[in-house]
């Protein structure tokens, strides 16, 4: 699942964090999942900080994992558990 808000008047507004808290109870309570995951640029330091206020933790990084703009970028890898 990726969500983007992109109208810059919203950020900063918690509305990142509300939505991913709202997803991860959605699938700990209705899909009855155990551990959820995802990988975020570690240029992306607005959604690594959504995620870390959802109590996601940081569990390791993938270095030069992708290719964009010329340039090799490393991914942090993010869980959350029950």
């Amino acid at each position: 699942m990726k969500y983007h808000i992109g109208d810059k008047s919203y950020h900063g507004k918690g509305i990142g964090t509300f939505v991913t808290k709202e997803i991860v109870n959605k699938g700990f309570q209705e899909l009855g999942l155990n551990r959820i995951m995802l990988t975020v640029s570690e240029k992306n330091i607005g959604a690594v900080k959504v995620y870390t206020k959802a109590n996601f933790k940081i569990e390791g990084v993938m270095k030069q994992a992708f290719y964009r703009e010329g340039k090799f970028h490393d991914k942090v890898i993010m869980a959350i558990l029950r």
